[in-house]
């Protein structure tokens, strides 16, 4: 009947267009909890005619409701109950809690997970209960701290100073100076454990030495790490020369070098009329010589022994017997001088040998001086005759200079020592120093009982013997 009715306002309206059929309207409905106006695609309107229908739909799930305009305003054609999505309960994280915590949880409530002390939430911190009734996401795990190992590795440590290290938080290790990490340098924590194992600090290793010629070392192995000590030790005789110890160092190198053994030196004899005054022929080592006396050392006193080698030779000893140039001319006129002259028996003919011969003038004590222009070490005196004249030299003193204007006589036994000379004017008559002087000058004094003069005067003709000094001998003179 109703249906019926409102049929004939519709055709009552539609044919005469009256006033009161015009304003026949409804205004937008309220929707029910929870619920909308579907339009499709169509705008939403403030005004309904008559009959039109409205489809209200939820918010959140499938379900739908129709109300239709009537004359008498809206009319409920299905009912319609938009009721909250319910999601199931997530749980919660093993050592964790959620928040808030409650036995319900509708469409858009969220839970904000949170773990306890020493242990780290992995996964999603906050889940949401969506509109098709599951979470966002999945409750997270609290995972275990790890506790800061107890041991350190040998010569090594850890960096920083925390007691308790999160999921997923490395530790790093360290090794001392001179010892190389073995192992990871970042270890891991994962839920409780430690990744990895521990590393182990290695000491470095230093190449091999190597070994001295002649010699060992100690101890003697294939590897040496740091602070590895290394002793070297020559074979019998020979002679270290460098480091006798040498130490791996952090890095890697050794504190020194490996050092040589010096060969010692073959026993280098000794001087036919002299002798060795020492016995040790190692390197390095010196030996000194000396010649009897009346023998002259030719060559170095002292030699040195270098890696088994002597630096010189061997020295010989030589007679200090050789004519110094009174004979040969080798000493010139010059440097023959006397106290006085006879005639022309000049200072100059006082040459054993010679033509001639030196013959002393008026006056006491003469004498007949030879310069050899440097010192020699004087060994003896040969005396001659005149060859001219039946004159000779029977005995005669000896003073000897050396710088300065003294002259020492010579001595033996503490008394002046007188020398024998001649008994004709032809034979040569040799005279030796028991006691070697070192001498520049010479200066023969002949000797007579009475005396000499004019007409009895000393005749004599002469040669020094002697040599020279020894190479880098130093003469000391004192004055008084």
């Amino acid at each position: 009947m109703e249906n019926l009715v409102i049929f004939f306002l519709t055709v009552l309206c539609f044919f005469y267009q009256t006033n009161n059929c015009k304003d026949l309207t409804c205004s937008r409905p309220t929707p029910p909890d929870n619920a909308y106006i579907y339009t499709g695609k169509r705008k939403l309107k403030e005004k309904y005619g008559l009959n039109e229908v409205v489809m209200f739909r939820c918010k959140i799930g499938n379900g739908a409701s129709f109300m239709k305009c009537i004359t008498s305003g809206w009319s409920q054609i299905t009912n319609l109950q938009c009721l909250p999505i319910e999601c199931r309960d997530p749980g919660r994280p093993v050592n964790g809690a959620r928040y808030p915590d409650r036995n319900k949880y509708v469409f858009k409530d969220r839970i904000r997970f949170q773990c306890k002390t020493n242990y780290t939430l992995s996964g999603f911190p906050y889940i949401t209960c969506q509109q098709d009734k599951r979470w966002s996401g999945n409750v997270p795990r609290c995972l275990e701290a790890c506790l800061r190992p107890n041991k350190y590795p040998v010569n090594g440590g850890i960096r920083g100073s925390y007691i308790s290290y999160r999921h997923k938080y490395s530790i790093r290790y360290y090794c001392n100076r001179g010892y190389n990490l073995v192992g990871r340098e970042y270890v891991r924590c994962l839920n409780g454990t430690w990744e990895n194992k521990q590393p182990t600090c290695r000491p470095v290793e230093c190449r091999d030495s190597g070994r001295p010629v002649n010699g060992g070392r100690y101890p003697d192995r294939n590897k040496y790490v740091f602070k590895d000590k290394i002793d070297f030790q020559c074979n019998t005789n020979y002679t270290l020369r460098g480091d006798s110890s040498i130490t791996c160092q952090q890095d890697k190198r050794w504190s020194g070098n490996v050092p040589k053994c010096l060969a010692p030196c073959k026993d280098p004899g000794i001087p036919n009329n002299g002798q060795r005054h020492d016995h040790s022929f190692l390197h390095n080592a010196s030996v000194r010589f000396s010649c009897r006396r009346g023998w002259n050392i030719q060559g170095s006193q002292t030699i040195t022994c270098n890696d088994g080698n002597w630096d010189r030779t061997t020295p010989v000893c030589m007679e200090c017997a050789s004519a110094l140039g009174m004979e040969d001319g080798k000493i010139p006129d010059s440097n023959i001088r006397a106290s006085s002259t006879r005639w022309i028996y000049h200072a100059k003919y006082g040459r054993l040998n010679g033509r001639y011969a030196w013959c002393s003038g008026v006056g006491r004590d003469p004498y007949l001086q030879i310069d050899f222009g440097k010192p020699y070490r004087i060994t003896g005196l040969a005396t001659q005759g005149s060859a001219y004249n039946n004159r000779w030299v029977e005995n005669y003193t000896v003073t000897s200079n050396l710088a300065g204007s003294s002259f020492n006589i010579y001595r033996e036994d503490n008394r002046d020592k007188i020398f024998i000379g001649n008994r004709d004017k032809g034979s040569v008559v040799k005279n030796k120093l028991s006691n070697p002087v070192i001498a520049r000058r010479l200066r023969i004094y002949p000797k007579k009982q009475g005396g000499f003069s004019y007409f009895n005067p000393a005749c004599v003709r002469v040669e020094i013997y002697g040599c020279d000094l020894p190479s880098g001998k130093c003469i000391v003179i004192i004055r008084i």
